[in-house]
Order: C-alpha cells, then sequence, then structure tokens
C-alpha cells in the first residue's frame, strides 16, 4: 500500500472525499481520499503511524492481512461520513485507518500474547479517542503541529471498525478453547 502526498491541486480534488460520492457516482473517492495527504508533515506523520503498526504487529498480521483492513476501513469511514456527517465537506488522510488498524492490532495482540500491556494500550487509546469526541463538539480540530484541521470522526470510525473486527476475533478465539 502507498500513501501518496499530492502537490497538484487538482489531482487532490479529484481524489479527496466529498459528501457527494454517491449523487454524483464518484465511487474511487471512498478509497482514494485516505491515501493523500494535505502537506509533507501530515503525509510523514502517517507514514510513521503505519511503520510503527507494522513493526509492533508483523508477527499477529499479514500483509494481506492487513491490506484487507486497510481496504475496508477505507470503506467503512467513508461510508460514516456520508452517513453520519453530512457537515463534512470532504476529507483527506490515513489516520482513520490508523486509527482502526491500531485499535484491532491491539485487541489481536492481547489474544495472542496474553500480554495486559496491549490491554491497556487499547485502554488508552480508546479513551483519548472518546476524549476527542467530547472536546470538540465541531468533529474538527486543528493540529497546529501538522498544520491541518483533523476531522475526530475518522479516528472514532476507525476505532468502531477495530472494535467490531476485534470482538469477532475474541469470540472465535473463546470458541476454540
Amino acid at each position: 500500500m502507498t500513501l501518496l502526498f499530492i502537490m497538484n491541486q487538482d489531482i487532490f480534488d479529484l481524489l479527496k472525499y466529498q459528501q457527494k460520492i454517491f449523487s454524483s457516482h464518484e465511487y474511487w473517492r471512498i478509497l482514494t481520499a485516505h491515501f493523500i495527504h494535505i502537506n509533507t508533515s501530515h503525509f510523514t506523520a502517517n507514514m510513521l503511524g503505519f511503520l510503527l503498526f507494522t513493526l509492533i504487529n508483523n508477527q499477529t498480521m499479514t500483509t494481506t492481512n492487513i491490506h484487507s483492513h486497510i481496504i475496508l476501513l477505507s470503506c467503512f469511514i467513508s461510508l460514516c461520513f456520508t452517513l453520519f456527517n453530512p457537515q463534512i465537506h470532504w476529507y483527506a488522510g490515513f489516520s482513520g485507518i490508523l486509527y482502526g488498524l491500531y485499535t484491532l492490532g491491539f485487541i489481536r495482540q492481547w489474544i495472542v500474547s496474553k500480554n495486559i500491556g496491549f490491554l491497556i494500550l487499547l485502554i488508552g487509546l480508546i479513551g483519548k479517542i472518546i476524549s476527542d469526541q467530547i472536546n470538540h463538539s465541531q468533529n474538527i480540530k486543528f493540529n497546529s503541529l501538522l498544520e491541518i484541521p483533523v476531522v475526530v470522526d475518522s479516528h472514532f470510525y476507525g476505532m468502531i471498525y477495530g472494535i467490531l473486527i476485534g470482538a469477532f476475533h475474541i469470540a472465535r478465539n473463546f470458541s476454540k478453547e
């Protein structure tokens, strides 16, 4: 999977999520929005987050498995934007996917290793996302380090996906025991 930083505004505008995806039949935006970035800081932060995720989870998730979840998370987050966030006119970035991957990854690591540390990381991640939801009623906060607005609902939807798929893995694991 490749994450992109696109300097050409016309191409960026063609690929970003827009609320009109379904009415204008621009379905590619469901996926492409999550692979483009506003600036190099945004791109770098997401690349570092993804690199860290792969280093932590290389024993419990295959490359194919990770790529499948990235595609499914892209669809899930875009669909949630369309259904629940009509005020979001556009979106670009990978952070919602990262939150979903980390949520699912911590759950899978906990199942495999029984290491309580992964459960603590999961609780901390969920707490951070809930705090963002409570403290940013407009669902957008400005990140001064990256110099971009952050749509915190993308993080929330990613977390929900991770919890749902993680719950399936937990149920499947306990049914084997």
